[in-house]
């Protein structure tokens, strides 16, 4: 069954408060660890299981997190180690396409910029409008091609509206997801770029492994010990990967680690929740607006579309409906419990779940095309108001719109 109500005590409290603190003055960045990494490429290769508290130290060296992030550090993938950020894509980068039949093009490229962003253009720390960072994992980092993410529809749709002639560019909208990271990983991004001066930084927090990461990453530096992964478990997890190797991450592995390991869905909750008031702070601490977006899995806002492998992975894993709705559960109470922080949250659930055109990809379950325009739009409604009012109130103050506005 979902848990149904929150852990008593956060016994962990003081010593995550002492990480986050860490990670601000630039010691050390909690990694976001998947559960389980393929030596290869999608579909290729055994799996190997990570045990965090079983890793030395609680210093994020790089000796460390390539033994977190294999086979992602190293080799001829996107990404590349950074000391603050733990694992960042590649500068300058231009992907080979890749074979996407269900992009209207037929496939898709994943490109990055100068500082290793999803943007076509190069980004400079100079600011020439009101700037918006945006941090998240894969699904913002995008199975797209950069043009489709949602940061840069968002950005299409504030300049649209705020100069419709086209003369002016007012508002640059920097895509810096990574795939494959988490909660904290999103905390250190804006920490290494804390020098962009942002306006706007927007974390997207996937419901569908965010909270196992968050965990996870915890676990590295507390060295909690967790309840070893027997050979029941990897067994069908490993069937699981073998029938539908682009699913597990995306929604599934989590409730099938949190009905083995009994108690961590509440556990995770705490962590993920402390990640982001740790983002809050930042924020407030550097006059920037914060927002937090939640991306639901496909599952839960337009499984009918592919309910049969939906089905079949449950199946294999033998999750039950209610020990799957843990996922739901985790995204309505990290909404609720942030909110009664004060913090900004914008969660599309509801209204992913009346639109009837499908979201997401079948292939993977990322966000589609369609699902990237869908967020970008109920952000622009979100966040219109108020960057108006702030590029409006800087321009009366004689700042311009290149300065953050005090809030």
């Amino acid at each position: 069954m979902a848990p149904s109500a929150r852990p008593d005590g956060r016994l962990l409290v003081p010593l995550l408060t002492a990480l986050v603190a860490a990670v601000l003055a630039g010691v050390f960045v909690v990694p976001t660890l998947v559960e389980a990494f393929r030596d290869g490429k999608s579909g290729d290769g055994p799996l190997r299981y990570v045990d965090p508290a079983s890793i030395p130290g609680t210093m994020m060296d790089e000796t460390a997190a390539r033994e977190f992030f294999k086979p992602c550090i190293g080799g001829p993938s996107r990404f590349q180690y950074d000391p603050v950020a733990w694992v960042v894509l590649k500068p300058n980068s231009v992907g080979k396409p890749i074979e996407w039949p269900e992009h209207p093009s037929g496939h898709l490229r994943q490109d990055t910029n100068n500082m290793g962003f999803r943007e076509d253009a190069p980004t400079t720390v100079e600011k020439h409008g009101y700037r918006i960072l945006v941090t998240g994992d894969s699904h913002t980092d995008g199975a797209v091609y950069n043009s489709e993410s949602y940061a840069n529809v968002l950005e299409a749709l504030l300049d649209h509206a705020l100069d419709p002639s086209g003369a002016t560019a007012p508002v640059e909208v920097i895509n810096a997801g990574v795939g494959g990271t988490g909660p904290h990983n999103y905390l250190a991004m804006l920490q290494k770029y804390l020098n962009l001066k942002p306006d706007v930084v927007i974390a997207g927090l996937y419901v569908g492994n965010d909270f196992m990461n968050a965990l996870m990453q915890s676990d590295f530096f507390t060295k909690r010990k967790t309840r070893g992964r027997d050979a029941t478990y990897k067994a069908k997890l490993n069937a699981a990967l073998e029938a539908y190797p682009d699913l597990p991450q995306q929604g599934y592995n989590q409730p099938y680690l949190f009905k083995y390991c009994e108690g961590d869905a509440e556990l995770a909750l705490d962590r993920a929740v402390e990640v982001f008031e740790g983002i809050a702070r930042v924020c407030a601490d550097n006059h920037m607006r914060f927002v937090v977006l939640v991306i639901p899995c496909k599952a839960d806002v337009d499984g009918d579309d592919d309910r049969e492998r939906i089905e079949g992975m449950l199946k294999l894993l033998e999750l039950s409906p209610e020990e799957f709705a843990v996922n739901r559960w985790l995204s309505d109470h990290f909404v609720e419990r942030l909110r009664e922080k004060g913090i900004d949250v914008l969660d599309p659930t509801q209204a992913m779940i009346d639109e009837p055109a499908p979201l997401y990809w079948r292939k993977d379950h990322h966000l589609s095309t369609a699902g990237h325009a869908f967020v970008a739009r109920l952000l622009f409604e979100h966040l219109h108001d108020a960057v108006a009012a702030d590029i409006a109130a800087a321009a009366a103050a004689g700042a311009g719109a290149a300065g953050n506005v005090t809030r």
